[in-house]
């Protein structure tokens, strides 16, 4: 999936407000956040995310949280690149399709769950992302449910080997 972000400012596609908090210690949260009343029940549903870091070869990383309606809050590292490249232009008069502008895209590379209220310390260190043992809801409330990463109770660093 690509999303030309120069072409994307201004335009009603990707519009709406988009609201910032800001966590002590760590990049802003950016997100997106709706009500919708269904048999008289309000279903709040949202979706966010904060920059990570960047890798040395170039890959971003960034933690996204979505919240779908019900008490689940999942938490995902996404993958992403940036590149420039040209759209294109048809003349149909002539009969050619050839380059136009310029442009810059944002690639999704891929995305790791972390689990569902997973929280814990996340770094960016060379090619290497630090994902620090979960210390959410699971883990400091005894209860039930989460992901495996709530039990596992362990840091671990991931490798980014993305050839590009």
């Amino acid at each position: 999936m690509a999303i030309n972000i120069l072409e994307s400012q201004d335009s009603n596609r990707y519009f709406g407000e988009a609201p910032i908090r800001k966590i002590p210690g760590q990049n802003p949260y950016v997100y997106h956040k709706t009500a919708t009343v269904e048999d008289g029940e309000t279903n709040h549903t949202e979706f966010g995310y904060c920059f990570v870091g960047r890798t040395s070869s170039g890959i971003y990383v960034l933690l996204t949280s979505d919240r779908g309606g019900g008490s689940g809050v999942f938490r995902n590292l996404l993958l992403v690149t940036f590149e420039y490249d040209q759209s294109i232009k048809c003349d149909w008069e002539k009969g050619i399709v050839q380059p136009d502008a310029k442009r810059l895209l944002i690639k999704k590379c891929g995305e790791i769950p972390l689990g569902d209220r997973w929280d814990g310390e996340l770094k960016v260190n060379g090619n290497s992302v630090l994902v620090g043992k979960d210390t959410g809801w699971f883990t400091v409330s005894g209860g039930t449910g989460g992901d495996w990463m709530s039990y596992d109770r362990k840091d671990r660093a991931l490798q980014i080997n993305l050839d590009r």
